[in-house]
């Protein structure tokens, strides 16, 4: 079975209003909607999902993230296990998509682009309940 895995980058704006990163894909699955850093793993990855998402994150945004990684939602599909994460990301250091996206945006999570990739609404409001927890 193939592994993959996508992180959810989230950052505050000046108003204190959470805003996450998203790209509009140009690539199936879920070509034209709206999704998050993420792929495949490779042998580069050691057969740690947390190595794949942060190196596929860098790989789609030059964005640097760092273990430990907080995991929000893992699937299961008869050929592929995704693990999605989240990492929140310094105000100064919010780049957008530079591969693989036809369009990126920051957006405020209360006002999201669509359509949707498949279940990111769904962990974009477990995001928030963690967020709101703080």
């Amino acid at each position: 079975m193939k592994k993959g895995a996508g992180v959810i980058l989230y950052s505050y704006d000046k108003d204190n209003n959470i805003c996450v990163l998203l790209g509009k894909r140009i690539y199936n699955p879920g070509k034209g909607n709206w999704g998050i850093p993420g792929g495949g793993m490779e042998e580069c990855d050691g057969d740690d999902c947390q190595n794949t998402a942060i190196r596929e994150c860098f790989e789609e945004t030059t964005i640097k993230i760092e273990k430990p990684l907080i995991e929000i939602d893992r699937l299961h599909f008869p050929h592929l296990e995704w693990i999605t994460y989240i990492a929140e990301v310094a105000f100064d250091k919010r780049n957008l998509f530079v591969s693989e996206m036809e369009e990126s945006a920051w957006f405020n999570i209360d006002n999201l682009p669509s359509p949707l990739v498949n279940k990111i609404d769904e962990q974009l409001i477990e995001l928030k309940r963690i967020l709101y927890k703080k």
